[in-house]
């Protein structure tokens, strides 16, 4: 699936690991994203939601389970919602709901 991401290109070549999210759903598998992660050795995770171009987002339930799954191998997630503007509804925004 393509994705807009300019983490691939801020980030130092090779410090970046790429995570797909497969069809037909395109949804992010969570408990794949979070072995992923910690298989790569990890510093942090960045999940966009949501996606461009699928608009699709994480539910927050989600979210903190992936948060909780990471903290204990010291992973820092972060979440980037700077395309939350682009969608109808801002319900599930992380941002909103606390």
């Amino acid at each position: 699936m393509p994705n807009f991401n300019e983490y691939v290109n801020a980030a130092p070549l090779g410090r970046v690991v790429e995570f797909p999210l497969l069809g037909p759903s395109f949804q992010l598998d969570v408990d794949a994203f979070a072995q992923a992660a910690e298989k790569a050795n990890a510093d942090m995770a960045i999940v966009v939601t949501p996606n461009n171009p699928t608009s699709l987002q994480v539910p927050i339930p989600e979210l903190r389970r992936l948060a909780d799954i990471l903290q204990p191998h010291g992973i820092k997630l972060i979440i980037d919602e700077s395309f939350i503007d682009c969608i109808h509804s801002r319900g599930n925004s992380i941002v909103v709901s606390n």
